[in-house]
């Protein structure tokens, strides 16, 4: 529990802990000198150093081991870096406790300067070593930072470090005088690698802050024990006592950090990532697993062919369309299923995915085993390989015979309605004629003026009728009609019936391209020959000169009907909506049909202003 609460804690916050911990064991010692300050006997200090530095030679070695020996599988630059300086570190530190005043001479006499010595150079080393590993990471790609550089580096350094040290101290600065004690090289020394050890620590934590890499945290930890190891080797008044012994504590706890933090990097990391792409690829196996089923469960044929045509992959609702089983179609040319017509249609459809192009929903013909040919509906999809290269296409084919049917019965249904209704709209225009030709024969047998201006009217009336369903019988649409041309037809028959000159009165009409459905144009049509009858009749004298004008305008849904002359202008004492007459009460009641509103400006001239909305087509009983 304990541990979890630990590891909870932020990296900054572990690291402060850690260093009150370390200052505290120097305060602690400096505080309470006659309880905790000794200093050992020679026999015994040599048991401990030997312990120690021992101990210190096995974690280096360690560190080498590990780094080394998992590079072929790590291919981590940084572990192989940092444990070959430790292979240099492990054998200098070994040249010192074999150095040891208390241990046989080591080929030449051994003495405190020549220990201290070695002491240093590995200290150095260690502290250098820790500066320049900041800036390589895993993958640092430097041709110096490989075996066969680095191991000659780390032996050419230990043997360099030997041969000054065992043959040659006169080219090196004493560390020790017999009587004096420390010179001042070597507390210089002291500081400097502390100086180095501290620019090492801001440089990982700069790393760590940039990169998140767990691992620097046991390598801060191990910098901070490597600084506190060093000041320990400036404070000690004997080489015996407790400060000595807490220098050498830190170094074997910060040289453990050190092995952790590469045996993170080399064998745990590498596991942990093994593990994460041993669950992602199971994850993936489950998901091409469950996508397999889904293509195999498909009504669909789900089919992978190569670029050469041949099959690679065949699903379960395939066999099932073509009749093929997988084991008999794999390995062949899909132009099996081709018709013989249709040969070329596969590499035409294949060229076309090459060039990018989309082959959706394409409806063709293609060949059961049992030679009956189906209607099929299929989509084409390039296949790329990780490169980006498209190795093959994917098929989705779904059997439309029975859709395709249906379909062709529906038109096949459609075209009949749509010849009976044309029948109908010819028909009910041909009665219309007849009535027309009717009341045309009938005005040879009238003998008054009223009744010859009522069968008039009465065949204009008929004529608004008949030329909507000639319209209707002529278009390509059964359910709308173009207004604009049915009312330029219906203005033309009008002007006519009443031997209007050309050039006496001129119609305009501005309608645009509006479509209006039969409830909603008949209606219309009867109104505006009405108004313009009205016009024709009484607006103009004989001799006189005029414009009637037609509009139709949309907006909102709403349209709006402007049917309007500059005639002599409407009686100020007739109103149009109370009236005896059979045209105004017609239109009225035509207005109150299409659900409108109707007003009417004698401004200029006559003008009535008519607002309405298409009317929805409701079933007849």
């Amino acid at each position: 529990m304990y541990f979890k609460k630990i590891r909870r804690l932020s990296p900054s916050t572990l690291l402060i802990v850690l260093t009150i911990l370390a200052i505290s064991l120097f305060l602690v010692v400096g505080l309470l000198p006659s309880f905790l300050y000794r200093t050992l006997d020679i026999e015994s200090y040599l048991v401990f150093h030997m312990i120690a530095e021992i101990f210190s030679v096995i974690v280096s070695f360690s560190i080498f081991g590990v780094g080394y020996f998992t590079y072929k599988q790590s291919k981590n630059s940084y572990a192989l870096f940092l444990s070959c300086a430790f292979l240099a570190i492990g054998l200098i530190d070994l040249f010192h406790v074999l150095s040891f005043p208390q241990m046989p001479n080591f080929i030449t006499p051994n003495n405190n300067d020549k220990s201290i010595s070695f002491w240093i150079a590995a200290r150095l080393i260690s502290a250098v070593t820790l500066v320049i590993s900041a800036y390589i990471y895993k993958n640092s790609a430097n041709r110096w930072l490989e075996k066969k550089y680095l191991i000659p580096a780390a032996l050419f350094t230990s043997a360099i470090v030997f041969v000054l040290v065992i043959y040659h101290p006169e080219y090196l600065p004493r560390m020790f005088i017999e009587g004096s004690g420390l010179t001042l090289t070597k507390v210089l020394s002291e500081y400097i690698i502390i100086g180095l050890f501290v620019a090492s620590f801001i440089l990982y934590w700069r790393r760590f802050k940039k990169t998140g890499e767990k691992f620097i945290i046991f390598i801060l930890a191990a910098i901070i024990l490597c600084i506190f190891s060093e000041l320990s080797f400036t404070l000690y008044l004997s080489a015996f006592d407790t400060y000595n012994m807490l220098g050498h504590i830190y170094k074997i706890i910060a040289f453990i950090m050190i092995y952790i933090g590469i045996f993170i990097v080399t064998i745990l990391q590498p596991y942990h990532d093994l593990e994460l792409e041993i669950v992602e690829r199971k994850k993936a196996e489950d998901e091409i697993r469950m996508f397999m089923n889904v293509v195999e469960s498909s009504n669909d044929a789900i089919i992978t062919k190569s670029l050469d045509g041949t099959v690679t992959s065949w699903n379960k609702g395939a066999e099932e369309m073509y009749g093929y089983s997988a084991k008999e179609i794999i390995g062949k040319n899909i132009s099996i299923l081709s018709p013989p017509k249709l040969k070329n249609e596969i590499p035409d459809l294949i060229d076309k995915i090459e060039h990018g192009k989309k082959i959706q929903r394409y409806e063709t013909l293609r060949l059961k085993k049992d030679g009956t040919l189906i209607n099929a509906s299929i989509t084409l999809s390039p296949v790329f390989d990780i490169s980006g290269k498209m190795v093959k296409i994917s098929i989705i084919a779904r059997d439309v015979t029975d859709t395709k049917m249906a379909e062709n019965k529906i038109k096949r249904a459609l075209k009949e309605k749509e010849v009976l209704l044309r029948e109908i709209h010819h028909r009910v225009n041909n009665n219309m004629q007849i009535i027309l030709s009717l009341l045309n024969l009938q005005t040879q047998y009238v003998k008054t003026d009223e009744a010859l201006k009522i069968l008039q009217e009465t065949q204009n009336r008929v004529k608004a009728m008949a030329t909507i369903h000639e319209n209707l019988y002529q278009s390509h649409d059964l359910t709308t009609i173009n207004f604009a041309e049915y009312i330029q037809s219906l203005v033309k028959g009008i002007f006519f019936s009443y031997h209007i000159k050309e050039g006496q009165i001129e119609p305009i009409i501005e309608i645009g391209d509006v479509m209006l459905n039969i409830e909603t144009a008949v209606p219309c049509g009867l109104i505006i020959s009405e108004l313009v009858s009205n016009s024709l009749k009484h607006a103009f004298s004989p001799e006189q000169k005029g414009i009637i004008r037609i509009s139709l305008h949309s907006q909102n849904n709403t349209f709006t009907l402007t049917i309007s002359d500059n005639g002599i202008g409407f009686p100020d004492d007739l109103d149009f909506k109370n009236t005896n007459s059979l045209g105004l009460q017609l239109v009225n009641n035509l207005i109150n049909q299409i659900d409108g509103n109707i007003q009417l400006n004698k401004t200029h001239g006559t003008e009535f202003i008519i607002t309405f909305k298409e009317l929805k087509y409701t079933e007849r009983i």
